[in-house]
């Protein structure tokens, strides 16, 4: 009788230790960004109607502005990545369909190629 009572508090606790990991997953997807908390905080103040509050919103919609141009005229980010990575699926994809009837073998030798190549070339930007 001890041993069933020993197998439902681990069964319990089990359970328990579930229910608390998914809320812990729950509640970081409520956690906002440094971005997101700034204009939260700007839309807040702005909502008081306060010639400070406006002011303040005005302020962080043109700084978010001006960072967003300055990063796509810049390229910055991942774009690069991103183009980098779609024209080396695009390539691989179309080596692999082109060239069905090549060894497995030496058909991974030469994707390792292209993703060596893709490598390099990340590691450039």
């Amino acid at each position: 009788r001890n041993r069933d009572r020993g197998y439902c508090a681990c069964a319990e606790s089990t359970a328990m230790a579930s229910l608390l990991q998914g809320a812990e997953r729950t509640m970081d997807q409520w956690r906002l960004s440094n971005a997101e908390l700034l204009g939260q905080i700007a839309e807040l103040a702005w909502a008081e109607g306060t010639e400070t509050g406006v002011q303040l919103y005005k302020l962080y919609g043109a700084g978010r502005m001006a960072y967003e141009v300055y990063q796509r005229l810049k390229g910055g980010g991942n774009s690069g990545r991103e183009l980098l990575r779609a024209v080396t699926v695009k390539k691989i994809t179309e080596f692999v369909e082109s060239n069905k009837r090549m060894p497995k073998d030496k058909l991974a030798a030469e994707v390792q190629k292209m993703i060596a190549e893709f490598a390099v070339q990340v590691a450039a930007l």
